[in-house]
């Protein structure tokens, strides 16, 4: 499916360039003037695309494609307070809004809004919202930048708790950890399986307010983290080596056991290790092989920050694999970014190179940016190209810009179609007929062409999965929602009343 397969290779391209310029905290940044961004709680991000190459397209057909996009744009922008995250996006033709999407996160729920639809939709806090149904997409991705800290404060509390149930004497053994200075010392709690059942509650209990804070813009991927890690059943030693610097402070840990859902039989050799030192960089992986038979799962990130003069030189590594009843996937990349810092100016230049077996998104993918930040925001473009099996497939151009934004419109929950006490499979029935609007658009855009211009493209496109998918309802109608249709009150948002 076309819009599936949007989302999925725009989330993967733009996930490895924000996790660059955000890989470290404020006391280690790559790039200040993004930190400073970033931190006034929200943002805009312009993007406008055009393609030089594209291996599946005719010359005639890509001439047609690249003029749509030059009257397309592409305008997001996200908003974050303490308690609630929004998310707007439209694609505008010749100026004019053609297609949006609107999300607001609150605590309880997620509300979801399209234009031109003008439908809402509610959806559970925790669960898929009416975007993910519609698309098969999460949208979400851990934060890189504030692990460091996220692991500094948990590790007080839970080295106090281990060391009421554990007596413990620090090893001055040096361990090594990647792109970090090696630490001075460490220290090591060992628990049998039955006294790591039997504690892992109390662990928890340090555990969750950490991670709740650290994945509070992501719900579904906080309620999936808290199912799991409240489901583990540990068997055979397990081990925390907590390591310190050479000032006795915490700077990474390891942990080691086998462990499995309860009531699973797929028990995995659990290896959790990490470390980091602030303005220099660090490593972290998690890696859980199958104690019996080839499923596997493992993911691993490591970075350095490097000054000389006055350019910061960032390089990152990351992987991940899994393998599941003996389907692999996998998918790396590499970052080798320069910024040069000059009169509060900032100018980057450098390579990502991301390689993906993923279904919808494999290849490698190579992006150059070309990017100058400045109190005014950030601007530039970002060359990239795609190959497969050593065949470039595709090659393009975006121009961005990035600039702060503030007072986003919230969308209204007085009328929403209540998706919260539906099944998946109920949900994405119901949100279906959004797609209608999407299939319109490309259908308005091909009706534009000449006969045969619409032959050639149609052509070019019928022999691509990008458009194979589903069958979309040409008309919406309320019987594709029953009893779905809600009016929330004023006074109290959580009475809902069915029509």
């Amino acid at each position: 499916m076309f819009l599936k397969r949007f989302f999925r290779r725009g989330a993967a391209f733009f996930c490895a360039l924000l996790l660059c310029f955000s890989a470290f905290p404020a006391h280690g940044e790559f790039s200040p003037r993004y930190t400073l961004l970033s931190d006034q709680g929200g943002m805009r991000l312009e993007l406008d695309l055009s393609l030089s190459e594209a291996a599946s397209l005719s010359p005639e057909t890509l001439s047609i494609l690249n003029d749509w996009l030059s009257r397309a744009h592409l305008s997001m922008a996200v908003q974050e307070t303490a308690e609630i995250s929004q998310v707007q996006a439209s694609i505008l033709m010749d100026g004019k809004e053609a297609l949006s999407i609107a999300s607001q996160s609150q605590p309880d729920y997620t509300l979801t809004t399209f234009f031109p639809s003008a439908q809402a939709y509610l959806t559970a806090a925790g669960k898929p919202d009416a975007l993910s149904l519609l698309t098969g997409e999460t949208g979400e991705f851990p934060r890189i930048s504030p692990l460091p800290d996220a692991y500094a404060t948990w590790a007080a509390p839970l080295y106090e708790l281990l060391g009421e149930m554990k007596t413990v004497k620090r090893n001055k053994t040096s361990t090594s950890i990647k792109n970090a200075t090696a630490s001075a010392a460490y220290e090591n709690y060992s628990f049998t399986a039955e006294e790591m059942n039997t504690a892992w509650p109390s662990i928890l209990d340090t555990l969750l307010p950490v991670l709740r804070e650290y994945l509070s813009g992501q719900p579904r991927l906080l309620s999936e983290a808290e199912a799991l890690l409240s489901s583990l059943v540990f068997s055979g030693e397990c081990r925390f080596k907590r390591f310190l610097d050479k000032d006795g402070h915490d700077m990474g840990l390891q942990f080691t056991g086998n462990a499995a859902r309860e009531g699973s039989e797929d028990v995995r050799k659990v290896t959790l290790f990490g470390g980091f030192t602030p303005g220099k960089g660090g490593y972290v992986s998690l890696a859980l092989p199958a104690v019996k038979g080839k499923n596997n799962f493992k993911i691993s990130l490591t970075g350095k920050l490097t000054q000389k003069d006055n350019q910061r030189t960032l390089t990152m590594e990351g992987s991940y694999t899994r393998t599941l009843n003996e389907e692999k996937e996998s998918l790396s990349f590499t970052a080798n970014l320069k910024n040069a810092l000059k009169n509060d100016a900032e100018a980057i230049s450098g390579k990502i190179t991301l390689e993906s077996t993923l279904p919808g998104s494999a290849g490698t993918w190579t992006l150059t940016p070309s990017l100058s930040l400045s109190e005014a925001g950030l601007e530039g473009s970002i060359a990239f190209t795609r190959k497969e099996s050593d065949k470039r497939t595709l090659k393009g151009d975006l121009a961005l810009s990035l600039a702060p934004v503030s007072g986003l419109a919230l969308p209204s929950a007085l009328s929403a179609h209540d998706l919260r006490l539906m099944t998946e499979s109920q949900g994405k029935a119901a949100v279906s007929g959004e797609l209608t609007y999407f299939t319109r658009f490309l259908m308005q855009l091909l009706a534009s062409l000449p006969e045969e211009g619409r032959v050639l493209f149609t052509h070019d496109f019928r022999t691509d999965a990008w458009m194979n998918g589903p069958s979309v309802p040409v008309q919406r109608d309320e019987a594709s929602h029953p009893q779905t249709l809600v009016e929330i009150s004023q006074e109290s948002p959580w009475i809902v009343e069915e029509e």
